[in-house]
């Protein structure tokens, strides 16, 4: 619309604006020009006082309760906190605490002796996972009955992808036949998985417990009691035990996860799926904090998680 369009759409209204008051003018000078004859004459009427009281206007006042005196004489109570009992419990951004029930055997001989044997230090930091955590499982592995780290068949062909500190992202897969794997550069194949009680711990073997560690951290949001459990007995067995805490509970896996340990969700293990001492029995060979690193595909960390370990646990102890 030009300029001369808005003129005269200003004139036009104008008018019609002027044209109502006029009208409306005009409309109330004929209503009093009839042409009845109204007599005008008006009786004196004797003059009258008429005294009127006025009373004050009511006014509703709305009633305010007096606010209670929460002086410095009045106490508080703070409100109960439903995770009192936590054993698992974040401290920063990525640290944590774990409060365990197990002695501290960490300057035990064993442990020397499962370094001397196992290429664990190589592995656990090539994948982002501090060596005494390895060590430690490795080493309670070696002390088992059977002299056997875990049932590795729980594992078999489950493919498991993971990025190191060199930034090259590999699919690590548990198998028996190699063979079938060496045609995708992108699988390594781990199938000599030889742990005995004499001579040297296959790089094999170091590898794919650091791996399956790591995994089970991963697949537990962290916790690194629970992630034991997962490690021991497999991913079908761990998910049915966790199952049976969040029927219980009524909590979710996530909530348990971020605040228990593996003692806490076998209170409600009502088949006896696990042995939660597993948990422990690793936790105890233990020394100092646990750092968890992720790297992406140019190697450099994404973060690292730090475990501190409390041999203080009360509840749920032995």
């Amino acid at each position: 619309m030009n300029n001369i369009d808005i003129e005269k759409m200003k004139r036009e209204i104008k008018v019609k604006v002027g044209g109502t008051v006029v009208f409306c003018g005009l409309l109330f000078t004929l209503m009093g020009c009839g042409k009845t004859v109204v007599d005008t004459t008006v009786e004196q009427q004797p003059t009258q006082t008429i005294e009127t009281t006025i009373d004050d206007p009511v006014v509703d006042v709305p009633v305010v309760e007096p606010t209670a005196d929460v002086s410095d004489n009045t106490t508080v109570e703070p409100e109960a906190d439903e995770f009192a009992d936590a054993t698992f419990v974040q401290t920063g951004e990525n640290s944590y605490t774990l409060h365990v029930d197990c002695p501290d055997n960490s300057n035990a001989p064993e442990i020397q002796q499962t370094i001397d044997r196992c290429y664990n230090d190589l592995w656990s930091e090539m994948l982002g996972v501090s060596p005494n955590l390895v060590n430690a499982v490795m080493t309670n592995g070696l002390n088992s009955p059977d002299g056997r780290l875990f049932d590795y068949d729980l594992y078999k062909n489950v493919v498991i992808n993971m990025t190191d500190c060199d930034g090259f992202n590999h699919n690590y897969v548990i198998t028996d036949d190699p063979t079938q794997y060496q045609n995708d550069e992108s699988y390594v194949p781990l199938w000599d998985l030889s742990y005995t009680n004499d001579g040297m711990v296959t790089p094999h073997c170091c590898i794919a417990c650091t791996v399956i560690l790591k995994d089970s951290i991963k697949q537990t949001n962290g916790n690194l009691s629970l992630a034991f459990i997962r490690l021991y007995y497999g991913d079908d067995k761990f998910n049915q035990w966790m199952q049976e805490c969040v029927t219980a509970t009524g909590m979710t896996k996530e909530e348990i996860c971020a605040r228990y340990d593996a003692d806490f969700v076998s209170q409600y293990d009502a088949l006896g799926l696990v042995d939660a001492s597993c948990a422990d029995d690793v936790l105890q060979y233990v020394d100092g904090d646990i750092a968890i690193t992720q790297f992406n595909d140019s190697g450099a960390v994404i973060s690292t998680t730090t475990y501190t370990i409390q041999r203080d646990k009360t509840y749920g102890s032995k």
